[in-house]
């Protein structure tokens, strides 16, 4: 990526800083996810950097191909899938049979909260594939600050836009000349993954949190197999190691100060009773810093919703996507 095309985007995140707040919460979660719980003040004033450099993300590298076979063996077998899969195997089942599709959608609705200064984030974010193409907006926004970002990728490039919020916050505003173009990998070193990556989180049994230590959520990693088949998927997450890819994109997004800390991180997916994902949550809660020098305590709450094997457009630059998903 040219030098003054990093610089470009550097400014275009440029905010005052009475809008540290928003930097803590709209940007740091346009594309992410989250949950609830009330924090004193004292808290955004934490100092300590997230140190996360020990990290080697390909360790933790999920063999799709792999899982695919044994789950149509399982499948031919008639073999209990929850005898057969851990509980992140199971997840990951559901994400290699929606990589399956030619075509598929994953749209996200939900908010983040600075709970002691009632503060509340509405995100909303689509992803798309369209055979070779992919598509994803982010969309965040509230009384304070709002965000909108598209990106387009095809073969070996990825072209993204930084617009502004419309009418709602379910449509960007976007000029066709304010465009960035990368490789394919430089936007996922950038934002932590490529466009054609349905999830950010690093799931497998590596990433969970370990057994002897308490899931703050309050839910620990589990199955359940619902009364109409299918089957309920708890993660309870490693947060140094199943959130890396996200907090990259978190610290890109909001041009935040440094990684941002979080104290745990949650989701429930939900698939049908083959394994094919139908919906996941996402509750998490963090702290973030802005360049400014203040943080905050953020919790939220999304819910992505997934489809596949139908025609999905991709839309024209500034063609709003309509958001179906609900949180209630």
């Amino acid at each position: 990526m040219a030098k003054s095309q990093d610089q470009k985007r550097k400014k275009s995140r440029k905010v005052s800083k009475s809008t540290w707040i928003a930097l803590g919460v709209a940007s740091a979660i346009a594309i992410g996810c989250g949950v609830p719980l009330g924090f004193k003040l004292h808290s955004m004033l934490r100092a300590d950097d997230v140190d996360d450099s020990n990290v080697d993300v390909d360790a933790y590298t999920v063999n799709y191909e792999t899982l695919l076979t044994r789950y149509k063996k399982a499948k031919a077998s008639g073999a209990a899938y929850a005898d057969t899969f851990t509980a992140p195997d199971l997840a990951n089942v559901s994400i290699a049979l929606l990589l399956s599709h030619s075509t598929w959608w994953a749209q996200c609705s939900g908010e983040a909260v600075v709970p002691g200064l009632n503060v509340v984030q509405q995100i909303r974010s689509t992803k798309i594939r369209a055979d070779a193409s992919y598509f994803e907006e982010s969309n965040s926004y509230s009384s304070m600050v709002a965000l909108a970002d598209r990106a387009y990728s095809t073969d070996s490039t990825t072209k993204a836009y930084h617009g502004k919020i419309g009418t709602s916050v379910e449509e960007g505003v976007y000029e066709a000349k304010n465009v960035l173009s990368y490789t394919n990998d430089e936007y996922k070193k950038l934002m932590g993954h490529y466009v054609s990556n349905p999830i950010i989180y690093i799931i497998c049994k590596g990433t969970m949190l370990g057994d002897d230590k308490t899931p703050l959520s309050g839910k620990a990693t589990a199955v359940t197999k619902n009364s109409d088949g299918g089957y309920t998927i708890d993660l309870e997450l490693n947060v140094d190691t199943a959130c890396f890819n996200y907090k990259t994109q978190m610290v890109s997004i909001s041009d935040l100060a440094a990684r941002p800390f979080f104290d745990f991180c949650h989701l429930t997916f939900t698939l049908d009773k083959d394994l094919n994902p139908l919906s996941y949550l996402s509750y998490e809660r963090y702290y973030a810093k802005t360049k400014a020098g203040v943080g905050s305590k953020i919790v939220a709450n999304l819910k992505t919703e997934f489809a596949y094997g139908e025609s999905y457009a991709i839309p024209e630059l500034n063609i709003p996507i309509e958001y179906t998903v609900k949180t209630s």
